[in-house]
């Protein structure tokens, strides 16, 4: 299990959540990088740009912290959209080529969310 700070995070957010949204997906990857970031954030930025554009993304949170420990968690309308985008040729060959370079280690997990609710933005649960 990875461990954190908060005080060390670097963190990432786009588009968060397009409201009006029930039933959706969210892809957790959390990874432990190597020192070896040759590359990584043109990657990154390559792959934020397209994926604002990919039917079905509803957005993503990343946090990152000084010892390379990386959360993930990106958002989908639909199962069908994120096996599309693991069949990306440019989101695949990225991943082909460079995750022996930038990671030591990582892992995916895929899940539904059912309910969701926030504090400060007037939909807090009763």
């Amino acid at each position: 299990m990875l461990r954190y700070s908060l005080s060390i995070f670097i963190v990432t957010t786009m588009a968060i959540l397009k409201k009006n949204t029930n039933d959706y997906y969210a892809v957790i990857f959390t990874a432990k990088m190597t020192a070896n970031r040759d590359g990584y954030a043109e990657a990154v930025e390559f792959l934020r740009s397209k994926l604002e554009k990919y039917p079905g993304f509803l957005g993503m949170e990343s946090v990152t912290d000084t010892e390379g420990n990386e959360i993930t968690i990106s958002y989908w309308r639909t199962m069908d959209d994120i096996k599309k985008w693991k069949a990306d040729a440019d989101h695949k060959k990225i991943r082909r080529e460079n995750k022996h370079l930038w990671y030591t280690d990582f892992k995916v997990r895929t899940t539904k969310i059912l309910y969701e609710y926030e504090m400060g933005t007037g939909q807090e649960a009763e």
